[in-house]
């Protein structure tokens, strides 16, 4: 690991505190995958990656209020240490570049976590996968289809796969983009179940397999946009107030 690297690394914990650390770092990516998997078992099967896709933005945008909270807001609160340091907005803007690198990982790991776990519970390698099933008897129709892999193909659907991953993390950069003009938790689960719905909603584009990795492109590309923007709003703030504007 580069030594920048490691410098943006620890400008971002120093944002973070240890419970914080322990609950998004490990704890919420195994929670998500894990909600994912349970998902698929009873009766979904590959449906359960989607799950596990509609309910990431809810949780990420609520833990950012444990960490950038109110940033862009008004009343802009605890970020005064950063005047007493000539570094600071390198330390800020590092953070969060670092934020938006992390919801990818986070969204990237459960999600593929979960489709690992869904494929070897579907062949049989987990207690409770029903007996003699084949991929294809789990097939069904539609965005209702319960072995995408077995439809659409391995190229599809790990097509399928980086949709979601990109639509998840698109939606949670934009929510938590939004949710950090304001200070109060009950905005972060307004904006993230509002958030959740829009993910839902992209189920549909799996009905446009043939052109999932165009979507997934899209999706990416709105993300990075949505990135660009959060680091941009929030340092025009923080430096509004480094300078007492």
């Amino acid at each position: 690991m580069s030594r920048k690297m490691r410098r943006k690394i620890r400008s971002y914990i120093v944002f973070t505190s240890l419970p914080y650390r322990i609950i998004v770092y490990f704890a919420l990516p195994v929670v998500v995958a894990a909600t994912g998997f349970w998902a698929g078992t009873q009766g979904i099967g590959d449906g359960g990656v989607m799950f596990a896709a509609v309910l990431l933005p809810l949780a990420e945008i609520i833990s950012d209020n444990w960490l950038f909270n109110g940033i862009q807001s008004r009343d802009m609160a605890k970020m005064d240490y950063l005047k007493t340091s000539g570094r600071g907005m390198a330390v800020m803007r590092d953070a969060l570049v670092m934020d938006l690198l992390r919801k990818f990982l986070t969204a990237a790991g459960s999600m593929a976590l979960c489709a690992a776990a869904i494929e070897l519970w579907k062949a049989g390698g987990m207690p409770g996968a029903p007996e003699g099933m084949s991929m294809g008897g789990m097939a069904g129709t539609g965005i209702f289809a319960r072995d995408f892999s077995g439809i659409v193909g391995r190229f599809h659907w790990v097509g399928i796969l980086f949709y979601f991953v990109l639509l998840s993390w698109f939606l949670s950069v934009l929510g938590t983009f939004l949710s950090r003009y304001a200070c109060m938790v009950w905005i972060n689960m307004l904006i993230g179940y509002i958030a959740s719905i829009l993910a839902a909603l992209g189920l549909f584009g799996i009905g446009l397999w043939q052109y999932i990795w165009f979507l997934a492109a899209f999706a990416g590309a709105a993300g990075v946009l949505a990135g660009v923007l959060a680091v941009k709003a929030a340092m025009k703030k923080v430096e509004g107030g480094y300078y007492d504007k």
